[in-house]
C-alpha cells in the first residue's frame, strides 16, 4: 500500500496531467511489476478503439474556453470512458493539448501512459497534430518507448510500473495535439469489485469534460458526491447502464495555500460496490491472516521475545522495537502486493518489508506472545474526514496495528523507527480514523488525537558576560530538551544525518546574528531511553556581544510555528501544526545590575494557539529571565476565524522579542524601550519624550513596549524554517517550492530563489520521513542557496 488517492489536476507537467486525469484507477490503479520487469515482457498493441467507446472529436467552441488558461498549454478535451463487465474492465483516456507558447511544447509533446503489465494490456490508437485546420496522423508505433519509471524509488517502494513514452515531432506554437489509449485489466487482489474517483474540477480550465461509465445492470454501484451536487444523466442499454456525467467550460480551481491535509478541495463523485466499512473489512480479512501454526523462524523468535523480556508490556515493546529498528522499510508492490501483505517468515528472513508487511510481522509476533493485536488501514492525509468517504479498499494509504492490553488500547506504527519511552506513553500519528481488519468490524474506529501537555521541545539559551576569553566578552550555552514524538524525531535525525554537519547548522544558526561567534566545544548529545528524552548541548563564545551599545534576545523556537500564510483572503481552511508545546528561556547573567519595571507578564489566546511570555530580573538584577511558551489548541483555522487568528499572531509576535540597551558612561544596564528611537526620527526631542516616558500612563507604555518587540525582532520572525532537515517548509503540493523559496532572504539581502531559473530539487529520506532539497544560485551575490520542503503527511512509509 503506496499511496494515497488519486488527485486531480494541477497546473504542472502534461505527464502528471495524464497520470492524474488518464489513469484515475481507484485501488485497481498501476501498482506493481517486479524489479525484473523488462519492456519486452509487457509489450503494447496498436488498434482502433473497442466498439463500446463513443468517438469523440474537437469541436471548435471548445479551443478557447471561458476559463482560459494556466500556464502555456490549454486543455479542450478530456474524454474518460470506462467500462466494467464481469470478465474485465477498460477505460479509455482521449486528450487534447492545444500549445499557447514557447513554454507549452515541451509540456504538450511528451506524451507518457503507464500500466503494470502483471494485470494490465495496453493499447494505443494514436497521435494526431491539429494544424491549420488539418488533422495529421503523427504516430509512430516503432518510436514508442515503453520504460520501468519507479516514481516512488525516494520512498524505498518499487512498483514495476512501465511507462509508454512519445515524443512528438516539430511541435509548434497554435498547434493542438490528440492522442487515445486504453488500459485493460484488474487488479486480481479486488476479485471482481470495482471502486473509483472521478473529479469534476482541476487546477486548469478544460474545455469540454466527458466522463462516461458502462455498467452491468444487475451490479449495485454505489455514488457519493464530495464538493458538488452535480449529478449524471443515466440510461439503459441491453444489459448496460450508462452513467454519463458531461461538463463544458470548466473552470480551474483556485486553492489556497497550507491547506490541512485532510481537506479535500477538489470537487469530485466517488464510486463503489462496497455497501459498508464492515464489507472493505470482510475483503481485508484473508489477505491478513497470520500463519496458524508458526513457521520454525517466527516461533524461535516468539520464544526469544517471552524469555529476554518478563512482563507483557515489556514483550509488546520488545516486539514493536524489534520490527521498528530491525525490519527495514523497503516495499516490493508487485501486482496483487499493491494490498497484499507478504508472508511475515519471508519478511522475517529478508528482514524488509513495508507497512502492511510489517504490521502483519508484528501482529503474528504479539498473538505469538499471547497479546492482542490486529492490524488496522488508515489514511494519513485524509484522518478523521474518513467518514465522509464512500467505503472503498482505495481510500486507505497506511497499515498500523491496534494493541490491546490490560484494558487499554494501544496504536503503534510499526515503520517508525528509534521510538523510545514506556508503553504509557505510546502515541500515534494523528491519523483520526482506522479500519480494524476483523470479522467484527462494522464500522471505522476513532483514534485519539496525540496530545502534548507537556512541553515536547524545550529551548535554554544562557548567556554569561564576562565569561569569555581575558574576562571579555560573553559565553552562551543552548541546551535542547526533546520528549515524546520530537525526541524520536530528533533520534532518527541523529541517525542519519553527520554529527560534525549539525555541528555546522547549528553554528551558522547562531553566527547569522554573531558573525564572529566560536563553538568551544563539541556538540553533545545525551539520549536517555527509559523516559524518552534527548537532550543536545552547545556552547559557545561571542567576543562581539554588544551592538551599538545595545543587545535582542527572541523565542526564535516558537517563531517557527508562527507563520502567516501566504493566502490571506481564504476560502479554505489553513493548517497549523498540531499538537506542538515548545518552551524557549533565554538567561542572560550581567556584570552590572539591570533595571527593569516589575515583572513584565502575559497570555495571548487565539483560534489555534495559546501563548504566555514573562519577563523578570533576579540575582539583584544581575540575571535577566525571559521564558516563551506556545501550545497549539487545534489543527486548523476555518476561514471564518482567519482576522482572529491573524491578530492573534500579530499580538504573539509583538511579545516575542526582547533588547537590552547598555547606557555609557558608568551607568547600569537598562532595558529600554527600543521604540524611541522611531520617535526621536519623527522630531521629537529627547526632553519631550522623557517627560512623555516620566508621565504617560503605564497602559500606554505597555502597548508602545510591544510595539516596539514587533518592530525590532521583525526580522528575525522569518529565520529558521526550511534551514535544516529538522525544520522544513511544510507544502501543500510540489508546486509551491518555487514560490516559497522566492520569500527566502539571502544573507546579502537579496530575496528570490534564483532569478529566471527555478530551484533544482531533490529528494532525500530522513527516518520515516520524505523531504525534499531545493538548491538554487542567488541572484545578486552568485551564493549557492539551499532550502528543505516537506509535504504534509509525507512519509516513507
Amino acid at each position: 500500500m503506496s499511496a494515497a488517492p488519486s488527485t486531480p489536476l494541477r497546473l504542472a507537467r502534461a505527464s502528471a496531467f495524464l497520470v492524474l486525469l488518464g489513469l484515475v484507477l481507484g485501488p485497481g490503479a498501476p501498482a506493481g511489476a517486479s524489479p525484473e520487469t523488462t519492456p519486452e515482457a509487457a509489450p503494447f498493441d496498436v488498434r482502433p478503439p473497442a466498439p463500446w467507446v463513443r468517438m469523440l472529436s474537437i469541436e471548435a467552441r471548445d479551443e478557447r474556453p471561458t476559463g482560459g488558461s494556466r500556464g502555456g498549454v490549454r486543455y479542450p478535451l478530456v474524454d474518460l470512458q470506462t467500462r466494467v463487465s464481469a470478465r474485465t474492465q477498460e477505460r479509455y483516456g482521449h486528450y487534447t493539448r492545444q500549445i499557447l507558447n514557447e513554454g507549452g511544447i515541451s509540456e504538450a509533446a511528451e506524451i507518457s501512459v503507464s500500466f503494470d503489465p502483471s494485470f494490465q494490456r495496453l493499447t494505443l490508437h494514436g497521435v494526431w497534430l491539429h494544424r491549420a485546420g488539418e488533422r495529421l496522423d503523427v504516430f509512430e508505433p516503432a518510436a514508442v518507448k515503453v520504460i520501468q519509471q519507479e516514481h516512488e524509488l525516494a520512498q524505498r517502494l518499487y512498483n514495476g510500473t512501465l511507462s509508454a513514452l512519445i515524443f512528438v515531432k516539430d511541435v509548434r506554437v497554435g498547434d493542438t495535439l490528440e492522442y487515445a489509449y486504453t488500459v485493460e485489466g484488474r487488479n486480481p487482489v479486488f476479485g471482481d469489485r470495482f471502486t473509483t474517483t472521478l473529479y469534476t474540477n482541476h487546477g486548469v480550465p478544460v474545455g469540454h469534460m466527458y466522463q462516461r461509465l458502462l455498467w452491468p445492470k444487475g451490479r449495485t454501484l454505489h455514488v457519493k458526491n464530495h464538493g458538488t451536487d452535480f449529478q449524471p444523466t443515466v440510461k439503459d442499454s441491453g444489459e448496460e447502464r450508462e452513467y454519463l456525467w458531461e461538463q463544458r467550460d470548466v473552470p480551474g480551481l483556485d486553492v489556497d495555500d497550507a491547506l490541512p491535509s485532510w481537506y479535500e478541495p477538489w470537487p469530485s463523485i466517488q464510486l463503489s460496490e462496497y455497501a459498508s466499512w464492515r464489507d472493505v473489512a470482510r475483503w481485508a480479512v484473508p489477505l491478513y491472516q497470520p500463519p496458524s501454526p508458526l513457521p520454525p523462524a517466527l516461533a524461535q523468535e516468539v520464544e526469544r521475545l517471552r524469555s529476554e523480556n518478563t512482563t507483557p508490556s515489556a514483550r509488546l515493546l520488545a516486539a514493536l522495537r524489534f520490527v521498528q529498528d530491525h525490519v527495514r522499510y523497503l516495499g516490493i508492490e508487485l501486482g496483487p502486493n499493491t494490498h497484499r501483505p507478504h508472508a511475515p517468515e519471508e519478511v522475517l528472513a529478508q528482514r524488509f518489508g513495508d507497512c502492511k508487511d510489517k504490521s502483519l510481522l508484528l501482529v503474528t509476533l504479539l498473538r505469538g506472545l499471547g497479546i492482542e493485536a490486529r492490524t488496522a488501514l488508515v489514511n494519513t492525509e485524509l484522518q478523521r474526514t474518513l467518514d465522509t468517504r464512500l467505503p472503498s479498499p482505495g481510500v486507505f494509504d497506511h497499515v498500523i496495528v491496534q494493541v490491546r492490553l490490560d484494558g487499554q488500547d494501544y496504536w503503534m506504527d510499526p515503520t517508525a523507527t528509534l521510538e523510545r519511552g514506556p508503553l504509557s506513553e505510546q502515541r500515534t500519528q494523528p491519523y483520526g480514523r482506522a479500519l480494524i481488519i476483523d470479522e467484527a468490524t462494522e464500522a471505522l474506529t476513532s483514534i485519539p488525537a496525540p496530545e502534548a501537555p507537556e512541553p515536547t521541545m524545550e529551548v535554554e539559551e544562557h548567556y554569561v558576560e564576562g565569561a569569555g576569553e581575558s574576562g571579555m566578552g560573553t559565553a552562551l550555552t543552548v541546551r535542547t530538551r526533546y520528549r515524546g514524538q520530537e525526541a524520536n524525531s530528533m533520534r532518527r535525525t541523529l541517525a542519519t544525518a553527520a554529527l560534525k554537519d549539525l555541528e555546522r547548522e547549528s553554528l551558522n544558526y547562531y553566527a547569522r546574528t554573531d558573525p564572529e561567534l566560536r563553538a568551544t566545544a563539541p556538540l553533545k548529545v545525551t539520549d536517555d531511553p527509559e523516559h524518552n528524552v534527548v537532550t543536545v548541548e552547545e556552547s559557545y563564545a561571542i567576543n562581539a556581544f554588544w551592538k551599538d551599545g545595545q543587545r535582542d534576545f527572541d523565542g526564535s523556537s516558537v517563531v517557527r510555528y508562527l507563520q502567516r500564510p501566504r493566502i490571506a483572503r481564504r476560502t479554505m481552511p489553513l493548517a497549523v501544526e498540531h499538537p506542538v508545546h515548545v518552551l524557549h528561556r533565554v538567561r542572560f547573567q550581567l556584570n552590572k545590575p539591570l533595571s527593569l519595571d516589575g515583572v513584565d507578564r502575559g497570555e495571548v489566546d487565539g483560534p489555534a494557539g495559546h501563548f504566555e511570555y514573562e519577563y523578570q530580573l533576579d540575582d539583584g538584577g544581575q540575571l535577566l529571565l525571559l521564558d516563551f511558551r506556545y501550545r497549539s489548541l487545534a489543527d486548523a483555522v476555518e476561514p471564518a476565524q482567519l482576522t482572529g487568528h491573524l491578530e492573534a499572531l500579530d499580538k504573539m509576535h509583538a511579545h516575542l522579542g526582547f533588547r537590552v540597551w547598555r547606557s555609557g558612561g558608568g551607568r547600569d544596564t537598562r532595558a529600554m524601550a527600543a521604540f524611541l528611537w522611531p520617535w526621536l526620527v519623527g522630531g521629537l526631542s529627547v526632553g519631550a519624550l522623557l517627560i512623555f516616558l516620566g508621565s504617560g500612563p503605564r497602559a500606554r507604555l505597555a502597548e508602545l513596549r510591544a510595539w516596539r518587540r514587533k518592530r525590532a525582532f521583525s526580522r528575525k520572525f522569518e529565520s529558521g524554517a526550511g534551514e535544516s532537515p529538522a525544520q522544513p517548509i511544510v507544502l501543500t503540493s510540489e508546486a509551491e517550492v518555487s514560490p516559497q523559496a522566492a520569500r527566502l532572504r539571502c544573507e546579502c539581502g537579496a530575496s528570490g530563489a534564483a532569478g529566471p531559473h527555478p530551484p533544482r530539487t531533490e529528494e532525500l529520506i530522513l527516518g520515516e520521513q520524505r523531504l525534499m532539497v531545493a538548491k538554487w544560485t542567488c541572484a545578486r551575490c552568485g551564493r549557492a542557496r539551499h532550502a528543505y520542503f516537506a509535504k504534509p503527511g509525507s512519509r516513507a512509509a
